[in-house]
């Protein structure tokens, strides 16, 4: 059984949350979408976008940003034995350095909050720059590393209109 095995796209975007799932994201380059049901139930619509690649190397994808405004920025990761260390950009700025996605065994990261920041409705641009491994780590095929998105939450900060109240009208 070859566990980096690629699965269809099950997409699942959950609006009223702010969750936006990883194997929904757009996929790019050596991106694919890999299930995880075989590794427990704890992965978000049982699966997560895969990524492999050499140092410099980078996994390219974006999210969708329905209104503009302030938004807390969190990514729920996959750990396992042989992913590498990440640097992160959002719109091509540094937002994390060193985040070490090796775990022992293949597990569900605690979420990785990202930071507040101002976002413009649309399309955001997010990068993940491989910059090495863990010394604990054993590389993927011998030559690089690997990293997985469960999924994404881009939560509002921005005050929730109220609905306009009607009149009260008393029947006498």
């Amino acid at each position: 059984f070859d566990y980096h095995s690629i699965r269809g796209n099950q997409a699942v975007v959950t609006k009223a949350s702010g969750k936006q799932e990883g194997e929904a994201l757009p996929l790019k380059g050596k991106s694919r979408v890999q299930g995880m049901r075989n590794f427990g139930p704890q992965w978000s619509g049982d699966s997560h976008l895969l990524w492999n690649g050499v140092e410099g190397e980078g996994m390219a994808t974006s999210f969708t940003v329905p209104k503009a405004g302030r938004h807390r920025f969190t990514a729920v990761l996959t750990l396992a034995p042989d992913y590498g260390i990440f640097t992160v950009r959002l719109n091509g700025k540094v937002i994390r350095e060193g985040v070490d996605l090796y775990a022992r065994r293949v597990e569900l990261a605690p979420p990785l909050y990202l930071g507040e920041f101002d976002f413009k409705a649309g399309p955001q641009q997010l990068n993940f720059t491989l910059t090495g491994g863990n010394a604990e780590a054993r590389k993927f095929r011998g030559t690089g590393y690997l990293m997985g998105i469960d999924y994404l939450v881009v939560k509002s900060l921005e005050p929730k209109e109220e609905a306009p109240k009607e009149p009260k009208t008393e029947v006498t």
